[in-house]
Parts: C-alpha cells; structure tokens; sequence
C-alpha cells in the first residue's frame, strides 16, 4: 500500500502488519496524485513534477525519473498501455512514456484545473473545475472526441 501526503512524501505500508516500511522523499510539495503502472508506481505533486518510482519487494523504492513539463500542481494521474496520463491545474493534460519519460502529446481544451483522469479502453475521460469532462482519443492522434459541459440549474 502507498500513500501520498501532504508532508510531500510517500510512504510504503505493509498491509499485514500496518507498519510504515519506506519513506520516499523525492517531492518538494504535497502529493496529490498516484498510479501504478507495472512495477512503477507514479506520484504528482503540487512541485509540478511527475516521479516515477521503482517498486521493490525487498528492496528500497528509486525514483527512476522526473517528469517536467507541467507549470502547475499535478493533481491527477491515469495510466494506459505503458504511458502516464497527467492532469493540471495548468488546464492541460500530458502523456508520458512511462519507461523512457517523453512527452508524447499535451492535450489542451480545459478553461481550469484538470482534477480527474479516468481511462477506459481506448478512450480517456476528464474532469476539470471548468464543469466540463472531456473524451479523448488514446494515442495516434489524441485528439478531443466529445465535451459534456455540466447542467446549469437555475
């Protein structure tokens, strides 16, 4: 189990005994966001960084990369076929190959902070504060598919 915190590090829990048996403090502001894409978990943080951590059984955890490129808080993660998806408060979304840390595209289409990532077969979903969730393709082309903006009551 691994947490994310707002001290700005993670921590690896045993779920048997309960006990904290890794801190990893690579972050330099809270922690928003994780993921695990093999054995890689990913965390965002409010240091508009991106870490990609290798997963050890009887090891310590290494973070094996950083990823920059965003220019806000990382506040969302989702994972797809190898790739990291990031979210925003900089209303922009990344993808990232997980292995090698390119940047393979930046969606842009959200007013405000991207707060959620959800994937689901080829397709990506995302939430923002500007009351919208878009649809997304997933690789070649990542284009914008479809937006759903909120229903305003008056």
């Amino acid at each position: 189990l691994i947490s994310g915190h707002g001290s700005c590090k993670l921590r690896v829990w045993n779920v048997v005994t309960g006990a904290c048996e890794q801190v990893l403090e690579e972050h330099t502001a809270s922690v928003y966001a994780l993921a695990v894409s093999g054995s890689r978990v990913v965390s965002g943080s409010g240091d508009e960084s991106i870490k990609v951590w290798a997963m050890g059984a009887a090891t310590l955890w290494t973070c094996e990369k950083t990823l920059l490129g965003h220019e806000d808080h990382v506040r969302s993660l989702a994972v797809w076929r190898g790739k990291v998806l990031s979210g925003s408060d900089d209303s922009t979304i990344r993808a990232w190959d997980v292995g090698t840390g390119a940047l393979d595209a930046t969606l842009a289409g959200h007013d405000k902070r991207v707060d959620g990532l959800a994937v689901h077969e080829d397709r990506l979903f995302s939430a923002s504060l500007d009351g919208t969730i878009r649809v997304w393709a997933l690789g070649g082309t990542w284009a914008a598919l479809q937006t759903v903006a909120r229903d305003v009551c008056g």
